[in-house]
């Protein structure tokens, strides 16, 4: 069976599930098609949509929609994940637009499109309004603000104008490095205001096995986020102009706000033993395999420390920034952390850790986005640093993939392009290393948990 959502662009919204059937090889495919509106959640929508737009508002890889609802309130629907939909537009349109959630509702509104605007990892929305201007919503971590103003699409009187397309014109799809600064002013968050009470009571019913393998999944960014803070300094040093400087000092910032939120977890939630901050990041360390020292030691490292020898070689910078933003940031952090978070969202597990994860990689995403600035700007004064970015990412990127392969495979060589053969991968070390304390307070009870039967000792149950 396969499904495709489908919206009607006139007299009513529907979804429609697509069926196809194939009795035997040579016959045709039968195709059926059904109206499942009502069950997904659309309950009387009867009126013109003129154009439903997906889009993700809330960064949870699920396709929301908009209706723009020609001459009737818009409604925007959030995805349950569960096939159903639900009416969010009074929380999320926090300026009370006209025609949508504020003033009146007979506004003569066309098509819309959903499309990052301003770089922030966010999916905002602009929509066609013929009978005024258009509206353009900038997303905030999953709340729309009318910004048409601000963004220069107040005076457009677009009289007729049924669809819009978002594009890069100019192929620049950039920010420059003040709007990053800025970007980071509007986009900053508290890792102490973190609630991880839900979390802890999770914890403290799952298995001892599946302790220790969600110790190794968040190990090496636990124990990474303070290594690409240490060395971070020496690049903020050898900054070659003040405005690269400044964004610099934001992601040192960045960096380090991040290591607090992965040790809060650690003590708060895993139960790590030691008492501070560098004995629990040392008890973490034990863990790691040896791919992930070939790309933090023997590159990141050793390439902070020779730019820390030598500030003033611009070369020696480039391949900073590849092995920093490109390597460690934007292949190995950001594929990562997509792949954890959206497992323990799927899993509804950890909703503390999974906030927290989700401003981390925000505020990655505008740190590949600096990266990606710099270099293209340095490729494009002297093209010489080509040849260093792709030096850099072909040696470091094949040994970078090694870090995703768990303890228990012996051989990752068949999904793993051959570079440069890596050393074989050791077992976990052995488990007494890791010392795992009952947390301080009892946890009366696990909403919507159960202690799991298994033969394996759970050094938290105690507390459950």
């Amino acid at each position: 069976m396969n499904r495709i959502f489908a919206s009607g662009c006139t007299a009513a919204f529907a979804i429609t599930v697509l069926t196809t059937v194939v009795p035997s090889r040579n016959a045709h495919a039968q195709i059926a098609f059904e109206n499942v509106s009502s069950a997904a959640g659309f309950i009387n929508v009867n009126s013109d949509t003129w154009g439903a737009s997906w889009g993700d508002l809330d960064g949870d890889h699920y396709p929301d929609i908009f209706l723009s609802n020609h001459f009737s309130r818009a409604a925007l629907y959030r995805n349950n994940r569960d096939g159903t939909f639900t009416n969010v537009s009074a929380q999320v349109d926090l300026s009370k637009t006209p025609g949508w959630t504020g003033g009146r509702a007979h506004v003569d509104t066309h098509g819309s499109t959903w499309g990052d605007l301003d770089n922030d990892g966010d999916e905002d929305l602009y929509e066609s309004v013929s009978s005024g201007v258009d509206n353009v919503w900038i997303n905030d971590n999953g709340l729309l603000t009318l910004r048409s103003v601000q963004w220069g699409v107040d005076h457009l009187i677009t009289r007729s104008l049924r669809q819009n397309l978002l594009f890069d014109y100019n192929g620049d799809g950039l920010l420059d490095y003040r709007q990053l600064y800025a970007l980071w002013e509007r986009q900053n968050w508290r890792a102490t205001e973190l609630d991880f009470s839900v979390d802890r009571e999770q914890w403290v019913v799952t298995p001892r096995e599946a302790q220790e393998s969600t110790i190794w999944s968040l190990g090496s960014f636990y124990v990474g986020e303070e290594r690409v803070t240490a060395d971070l300094a020496p690049f903020l040093q050898a900054a070659p102009t003040g405005e690269i400087e400044l964004f610099l000092a934001t992601q040192l910032v960045d960096e380090a706000r991040h290591a607090a939120f992965f040790d809060r977890f650690g003590a708060e939630v895993m139960c790590l033993s030691a008492d501070d901050f560098r004995g629990r990041m040392r008890e973490v360390e034990q863990v790691l395999l040896s791919p992930w020292r070939e790309v933090f030691d023997d590159g990141l490292r050793d390439v902070a420390k020779r730019i820390q020898a030598k500030p003033d070689d611009i070369d020696l910078f480039v391949e900073g920034i590849a092995t920093y933003h490109m390597v460690v940031e934007g292949f190995l952090a950001v594929t990562g952390q997509t792949l954890i978070r959206d497992y323990m969202l799927e899993h509804s597990m950890y909703p503390g850790f999974c906030e927290g994860f989700g401003l981390v990689e925000r505020d990655e995403h505008r740190h590949v986005a600096f990266g990606v600035r710099f270099l293209r700007d340095a490729i494009r004064e002297d093209p010489r640093h080509r040849d260093t970015v792709e030096r850099v990412v072909l040696d470091l990127a094949p040994k970078a993939a090694y870090v995703f392969a768990p303890p228990y495979v012996k051989d990752a060589a068949p999904v793993v392009p051959k570079v440069n053969e890596p050393a074989p991968l050791p077992r976990l070390p052995n488990r007494s290393k890791l010392r795992l304390r009952s947390p301080a307070a009892p946890v009366s009870s696990a909403r919507g948990y159960r202690q799991v039967e298994t033969g394996s000792e759970n050094p938290c149950a105690s507390c459950s």
